[in-house]
């Protein structure tokens, strides 16, 4: 015979199971347990039944996810995709869906031996945070995590991770022509570099997104041109003699100091190229074919060709120098009959541009055609001091294979 259980009771017993479930669950992933903290812990929850992903870019991703295993949503219906993420938790994340073993906690923090996993692996540890693990993680630290995950062991530039990153398209940008290296990472986007990095490790490929590695390489690099322009460096058997630490310029009497920020190469051709915004109109250019007769209008005929912008900051300057800085392509084939045609407008190796109305002012910009550009020798970068007799510095060389 079945003895009667007092309402009140059966109250109390299904209060405490459901408070030891989400126990259970929160600690699974190191959170706290609150009995009064109803919207923060993570529970095993389907997917399809989350109230805030249903238009949400990852959400695919999040879905697969969720169904193995290594992430939950929350105990009020929601997954919180845009919640940021900590260093612990995603550690956390990336040692369960690469299905590493983890020995049980002995006492210490619930991120313990997930650190330890992970180190035995070669990803990271705590310690290569300062053991400041709950803090969030950034897009950096995520793509470092991510390409030693792929077994990427070699020591490098912190800024080349995110490069590499987005090379093997496992990160792509946190907006037009921004790599975002220092923002923070969410769930969503942890969420999408983990299932790339599963995609790689089951052999696939993945395609790059090439706006999102012209944006590391400047970021980590200092140029795109590489990138953008690789039939300019076509041979590899001549150094480029490129040193993203050696970009600046000096006077002698040192009362000028400018420094080169960024050599960034803009394809006309591609209407979507994120560094168009760095130029003006292109309506307003004109190149210069060194004839002094006002220079040629940068019309469509124009647009399959690149133009590289020297970005620059003057740590010093003064009147005698002005905020200008001469930074100078030489090279190209000058016989008479390429002369000629290039002052005609025969876009036939690189040219200077200005814009109409600033013809006094120094842009900086160089406009290279893709196709015709003559040329037997090296091109090369120089910087200079606006003086006259002024020594030019040489800091890339371009040896192109046409």
């Amino acid at each position: 015979m079945m003895k009667s259980i007092n309402p009140r009771t059966w109250k109390m017993a299904k209060t405490g199971a459901v408070l030891l479930l989400a126990a259970i669950f929160a600690l699974s992933i190191g959170a706290s347990v609150n009995a009064s903290d109803t919207g923060s812990r993570t529970v095993a929850v389907q997917a399809s039944s989350f109230t805030d992903i249903s238009k949400h870019w990852a959400k695919t991703a999040i879905e697969q996810a969720v169904q193995k295993g290594y992430v939950n949503g929350y105990e009020d219906g929601t997954f919180k995709p845009n919640r940021e993420i900590s260093r612990a938790e995603f550690t956390k994340m990336l040692v369960s869906a690469l299905g590493l073993k983890v020995d049980a906690a002995q006492g210490g923090k619930w991120y313990d031996p997930y650190f330890t996993t992970a180190s035995n692996a070669g990803i990271t540890s705590a310690a290569e945070f300062n053991n400041h693990v709950d803090t969030a993680l950034t897009r950096q630290e995520m793509a470092q995590l991510a390409m030693k995950a792929l077994d990427a062991k070699e020591d490098t530039d912190a800024k080349k991770w995110i490069y590499l990153a987005a090379k093997a398209g496992i990160m792509s940008g946190s907006g037009a022509g921004d790599i975002g290296a220092d923002k923070t990472t969410t769930r969503a986007e942890s969420i999408t570099v983990i299932e790339r990095i599963l995609s790689v490790k089951g052999g696939a490929t993945l395609k790059a997104d090439k706006y999102a590695v012209q944006a590391a390489e400047i970021y980590w690099h200092k140029t795109n041109i590489f990138t953008v322009m690789p039939e300019f460096f076509a041979d590899t058997k001549s150094p480029t003699l490129y040193k993203p630490d050696d970009l600046f310029v000096k006077s002698e009497d040192g009362k000028y100091y400018a420094v080169v920020d960024a050599i960034v190469a803009i394809d006309l051709a591609d209407p979507k190229d994120p560094n168009l915004k760095l130029l003006p109109p292109l309506s307003k250019l004109r190149w210069d074919n060194n004839l002094r007769d006002g220079g040629i209008p940068l019309t469509d005929k124009y647009k399959d060709s690149y133009v590289v912008l020297v970005q620059k900051h003057f740590v010093q300057t003064n009147s005698n120098y002005g905020k200008f800085l001469y930074a100078d392509f030489y090279g190209g084939y000058y016989d008479d009959k390429s002369m000629k045609e290039f002052g005609k407008g025969v876009l036939n190796q690189q040219a200077g541009l200005f814009e109409v109305g600033k013809e006094d002012e120094i842009m900086n910009a160089t406009i290279f055609p893709k196709k015709g550009f003559k040329t037997d020798t090296a091109i090369c970068l120089y910087l200079r001091v606006p003086v006259n007799n002024s020594q030019p510095k040489l800091v890339l060389r371009a040896v192109p294979k046409f």
